[in-house]
C-alpha cells in the first residue's frame, strides 16, 4: 500500500527453531514474545537475533515491563500473575533484566525509549565490529 514492501522481510515462523541468516538484518523488532518462553530461552532468543543482524544493526524490544524494583505498574503485575498462571515458564521482566541479558548477548549500546503507551521500547544496537 505505501510502496515499501521491497524494504522488509517479514519470516512467519517458529522463532526458536527459524534458520536466520548471520549479518543479514539492519532492524529486528521482536514484539511480545519473551514473556511467554521465560528467561532462558529469552537469553537464547536474544543471541540468535544478535547473530542475525548486521554490524551497527537495532534490535527493538516490545513487551510490557515491570519497574526494575518489580513494584509495578499495576497492569504489568496483573499480567506478571497471569504468566504465572498460565505458562510453564513466561513471566514479566525488568527493563534491567533485559538490558543484562542483551549486553551478555553482545549487544553494545542498550536504552529505553519512553514512547506513548503503556510501556517503553528497548532499542539494543549491535556495534559495527564483530566479536
Amino acid at each position: 500500500e505505501l510502496g515499501l514492501s521491497d524494504r522488509y522481510t517479514w519470516i512467519e515462523a517458529d522463532i526458536m527453531t527459524v534458520s536466520l541468516l548471520p549479518d543479514a538484518y539492519d532492524l529486528v523488532i521482536l514484539a511480545h514474545v519473551c514473556r511467554f518462553i521465560g528467561e532462558q530461552q529469552s537469553r537464547e532468543l536474544l543471541k540468535k537475533l544478535y547473530r542475525c543482524l548486521l554490524p551497527g544493526g537495532t534490535l527493538v524490544v516490545a513487551d510490557t515491563l515491570l519497574f526494575d524494583d518489580r513494584s509495578g505498574p499495576p497492569f504489568a503485575l496483573t499480567l506478571d500473575l497471569s504468566m504465572l498462571v498460565n505458562t510453564s515458564q513466561g513471566r514479566i521482566f525488568t527493563f534491567q533484566e533485559f538490558s543484562t541479558w542483551l549486553q551478555d548477548s553482545g549487544f553494545q549500546e542498550v536504552s529505553r525509549l519512553d514512547v506513548a503507551g503503556p510501556s517503553p521500547l528497548i532499542v539494543a544496537k549491535k556495534g559495527e565490529g564483530r566479536l
